[in-house]
């Protein structure tokens, strides 16, 4: 498509890869004077693509200085101005060494099926994540009848077999995690497994004081986040699959999209949303070494919460499956999210901060911020699945 930028009237063509949403936002900066540019693709009626023009450009009449932007990849940070170039083939060839395609040679149904869960942005996630959040805040609100309408409408669109709103939201953070579940998930039912034989009448006491004091208000937090996440999934969306395959893109990877003002404090939330989570990792930790659990080696759980949350993760270190549930969990990233330290440069592909706000500067590619913003939300959605599954074990009905 032709683009003119309304600062300096450069020329561009734009070559959009097409996502999978129905609103598709792309934020570049202007090739020829690095000002942003923003426009929405507006997908609702495929095959026909529309745009609507956001700030600082309008639609061009010839061809200008070519720009790839990818939908739900990185891109090849040397190929950013190649015609005839198809970054999504990376993709694939990626998925491929992943195998992850290996798992495609089954029906054409399950295949749609399949494609759906695993080529990075799943198919109208931001429409499955919208419906799940509705028919839960329904469900708060004692309204059965709409919340069935809303969980009927869920599984329409995600094909997930869930009657009840606690596998909705169990079903929807599978989709989350796939095709990389299980790796995320066996593990933990695992220890789930251990600390029940270790003492499974505490196990339950748990899930019982969980249900009754806590498990509300943190998936009113957990849908918050999600409410935050895809408000700039577009952007997100970039790195999602790298972050589900734990394949980390790379410094030759860039993310074209650069909607920065939606992204930059989200990984401070969730390291906050994380960091209060970390109670029920504490707590099942405390079983499986044999105590009550709500008593830490030292602590109470009461005081344990009350300790700053980057250092709530070495009462379980030394257990690999929890640990894998802060594997990304970094307060200097934190800290530069949550208070506005943040600086992405002019090129708007690197961002930049100082140790506490003044100390030594540290840089990373805004393609790596995206993936380690995803890999935070995985592992939280890895956590409220496994305090799902101990409810449900425990027959503790949300």
């Amino acid at each position: 498509m032709y683009v003119e930028c309304l600062t300096c009237h450069g020329d561009i063509t734009a070559r959009v890869q097409i996502g999978s949403e129905q609103v598709q936002p792309v934020v570049i900066a202007c090739p020829h004077c690095q000002t942003e540019l923003r426009f929405d693709l507006q997908l609702q009626d495929p095959p026909n693509v529309g745009v609507q023009w956001i700030e600082n450009c309008t639609g061009g009449t010839k061809e200008g200085k070519i720009i790839n932007v990818g939908a739900g990849f990185a891109i090849n940070k040397e190929r950013v101005h190649d015609d005839m170039y198809f970054p999504s083939f990376e993709l694939f060839n990626r998925l491929a060494k992943s195998q992850v395609l290996g798992r495609m040679v089954r029906s054409v149904e399950q295949q749609k099926a399949d494609a759906n869960l695993e080529f990075g942005e799943q198919l109208g996630l931001t429409d499955i994540a919208r419906t799940v959040r509705k028919a839960w805040q329904l469900h708060r609100a004692n309204r059965a009848d709409l919340r069935d309408r809303q969980m009927e409408e869920f599984r329409r669109i995600s094909s997930a077999p869930a009657t009840s709103i606690h596998d909705v939201l169990a079903a929807f953070n599978l989709i989350l995690l796939s095709p990389k579940e299980d790796v995320a998930l066996s593990p933990l039912e695992a220890r789930l497994d251990d600390a029940y034989n270790k003492n499974g009448s505490e196990l339950i006491r748990l899930a019982i004081e969980w249900r009754e004091k806590h498990i509300v208000d943190r998936l009113d937090n957990y849908l918050d986040l999600i409410k935050e996440y895809i408000r700039g999934f577009g952007d997100f969306s970039q790195t999602l699959i790298y972050a589900k395959l734990r394949e980390n893109p790379g410094e030759d990877r860039l993310a074209s999209s650069t909607d920065f003002d939606s992204t930059k404090m989200f990984y401070g939330n969730a390291f906050e949303l994380l960091g209060s989570h970390l109670d029920f990792v504490a707590a099942l930790n405390n079983i499986l070494q044999g105590r009550q659990f709500d008593r830490l080696e030292k602590l109470s759980l009461a005081q344990y919460r009350a300790l700053n949350k980057a250092s709530r993760t070495t009462c379980f270190e030394s257990d690999a499956a929890l640990r894998m549930l802060t594997e990304e969990y970094d307060s200097t990233i934190r800290n530069a999210s949550h208070h506005r330290w943040f600086k992405l440069d002019q090129s708007r592909k690197n961002i930049s901060f100082r140790w506490g706000g003044t100390g030594a500067e540290r840089v990373m590619t805004y393609a790596d911020y995206l993936y380690r913003c995803n890999r935070m939300l995985l592992q939280i959605a890895a956590l409220v699945n496994l305090e799902l599954i101990l409810l449900k074990r425990a027959r503790q009905s949300l």
